[in-house]
This record gives structure tokens, sequence and C-alpha cells, in this order.
């Protein structure tokens, strides 16, 4: 098996690979990176790099990706590096290839772009699990940091129960300027492991792709104060999730299933073989995590997506985040994160899993 960088002309065979593996659970979802691959990679940090597994006749078998991003740890800005989109054909699977693999992140790690990495597994895919954090084959370390709640919910539902709350208004990001959207969340977002540092200039580069200003919704009190901010952050251009089929026994109960998740919460659930379409609740951010404030952030924007063909707004909240707490509704699901490093630096790491920071899991950008 041989790694190398992926480039331009892998494009076709990495955009087949990441279709044809789906995501166990009782949905089973596949990705879709159409029209590039890398249109969808842009996203996931301001340095973003693939590497494939080639068998011995040249044909792609795996992938995995590696991107940096600008965050905020411990109150100060960094830079820490997400691992995604590992995906290896089942012909090619065994920890050679496995151990092979995280030798090459090795060298590329010697870039010194980050000092640490994070990564998120299905709570239900615990077979990676198993494989990664056993330590063997080199691997590096892979450190339970607690679960992330995933939040598919229905914009009418929101539109309807969330509402509208006293002393509260929503206002686009272009109302209240970038230069002063932007100061709030550099006010806030520090307070939590792994926020966005957003900047100056940023919605014009390609990790924001099709993302602008009036995309973002703003929290103010009735003195103007900014409360709390976030995006709705569509990306269905280049980052689709398509619907590959359900477990039993739901799927030969789907026809009254659909019914029945229609009617408590709202989702119409696709087809086997169709697109979930949603619209990513982006960047999340709300002054002394006030849940009134969240409220008002979903219900505005279940207003401006009830009319616009989408199934869902996705959202994700660290199991120690205060707002993890708020009853949001809609369908969720779990997955794992992990603090992930070499010896040099297992400190930090530990550190950071003792802080009393919450963590913050970008949904739209892994």
């Amino acid at each position: 098996m041989k790694l190398r960088l992926a480039n331009v002309s892998d494009d076709d065979a990495l955009r087949a690979l990441v279709r044809q593996d789906a995501m166990p659970g009782w949905i089973r979802m596949a990705y879709g990176r159409e029209p590039s691959f890398f249109h969808g990679l842009s996203v996931e940090g301001d340095f973003a790099q693939a590497f494939v597994f080639e068998d011995r006749t040249g044909e792609v078998r795996g992938q995995a990706t590696r991107a940096i991003k600008r965050v905020w740890l411990d109150g100060e800005p960094t830079a820490v590096g997400y691992l995604g989109g590992l995906r290896i054909h089942p012909a090619a699977r065994g920890s050679l290839g496995l151990a092979r693999g995280f030798a090459f992140l090795r060298r590329l790690h010697r870039d010194e772009r980050c000092e640490l990495y994070f990564t998120t597994i299905t709570t239900d895919n615990e077979r990676a699990q198993a494989v990664l954090t056993s330590g063997r084959g080199g691997l590096p370390h892979y450190l339970p940091a607690g679960r992330v709640c995933f939040h598919a919910m229905a914009p009418s539902r929101l539109a309807r129960t969330m509402g509208r709350v006293g002393g509260l208004r929503v206002v686009t990001g272009a109302t209240v300027g970038e230069a002063r959207m932007l100061a709030f969340f550099e006010e806030h977002g520090r307070a939590e492991q792994f926020f966005p540092r957003l900047g100056a200039g940023d919605l014009n580069a390609p990790q924001y792709r099709g993302l602008e200003l009036d995309d973002f919704l703003v929290v103010l009190n009735t003195s103007g104060t900014i409360q709390g901010a976030a995006a709705l952050w569509d990306q269905r251009a280049y980052k689709q999730l398509h619907v590959t089929g359900y477990a039993a026994p739901l799927a030969a109960a789907m026809p009254v299933a659909r019914l029945g998740i229609r009617g408590l919460l709202g989702i119409e659930l696709p087809r086997s073989g169709d697109e979930l379409l949603l619209v990513y609740l982006a960047f999340p951010c709300i002054a002394e995590h006030d849940p009134a404030v969240l409220r008002a952030l979903l219900g505005e924007a279940g207003q401006r997506l009830r009319t616009v063909g989408v199934h869902c707004l996705l959202a994700a909240w660290h199991q120690g985040h205060p707002l993890a707490q708020v009853d949001v509704g809609g369908l969720s699901y779990d997955s794992e994160l992990y603090l992930v490093c070499w010896d040099e630096a297992i400190t930090r790491c530990r550190a950071l899993l003792a802080s009393r920071r919450p963590f913050h899991v970008e949904a739209a950008t892994i």
C-alpha cells in the first residue's frame, strides 16, 4: 500500500470513495462531495490536506484528511488540527495499512503547524473506536474527551416552539456590521476550547465558501448590546448527505415511522437514496450561555428556513457545554470526541481535559 498527498487528479476517485462508505446507525448515511471533493475539504480549515492509499495498480483504496484550524485554546489564539474523512475500502483494511497511514501523518505533522489534533467518531462505530484507541502499530494517543450530540431540528417546529423572546430581537450580521459582530465572537468565543477565530475578510476565503454576512443572525437586547450570534450556513452546493438506508426493524416499518416522526418532530425523513437537505447552525456563540438567547436564535432560524425546502437545521454541542442542557427537539445522534497527539503533547492534552472551559465542536467544519 502506497501513501501520498492527494491532488486534483484524484477528485473522481475521492468522491467515489466517500459515496460508497456509509456511516453506521439507525439511519445509514453517506457523504457526497459534488462537484469537487476539494471544495468540501476547504471549509475544514485554513490549511487542509488529503492523503490517499493506493494499491499496486495505482487505484485509490482509501483516504484521510488533516486540516489546521484557527481557534481559541485556553483563551489564547492558536491552531489545532482536525483529523477526519478516514475511509479505507474493505479489501484494503488491516492494521498494516493503518499503521502506514499514521506514519505518513506523523511525517506531515513535522511541519509544526499545530501541536495537537481532535477528531470525532460516531458512537455507533465501536469498531473504529476500538482500533484507533488501541495504541498499536505506532498510532498516536486517542484521549476520550466526552460525547458530542448532533441535533437535526425541523425549521417549522423551531419557528413554532421557540418563537420570540421578550426583550430580544434578531437582526442580520450586515445590520450590526462585520467589525462589531467579530468583536463579539472574539470576546465570548475565547471562553470555549476550539471555538473558531473569525477574522476580517474571512468570508471571502475558501474556508467559508458560500457564507455571507447576511447569513449571520445576531441577537440584540433592548439597549442594542449583542447577546448572541450564529450563522445559517448552507453548504449543499459542495457537501451533501445521502440516506442509504435504515436499520431493521425501522426499515420494515418505514412508511409508518416517517408519518410518526413528521407528526412528533416535524421532520420529513428522506427515503432511502435521497439527500438529507440541511443547513448548519454555525459558530453559535451566546453571552453567558443564556438559554433564552439560544431560543431567540433558533426561533428566527426556523422562521427563515421553513419555506426554503430543507429538512433540518443541524447543530452540535459537547456534553459539557452549558447549552447542551437546552431542549431543542428534533432528532439527535451522538459522536465521541477525542484529543489526538503524540508523546510530546500528551501533557497539554491532559490539561485540556481537566480544564473547566467547555469544548466547542463546530458541526459545519468537520
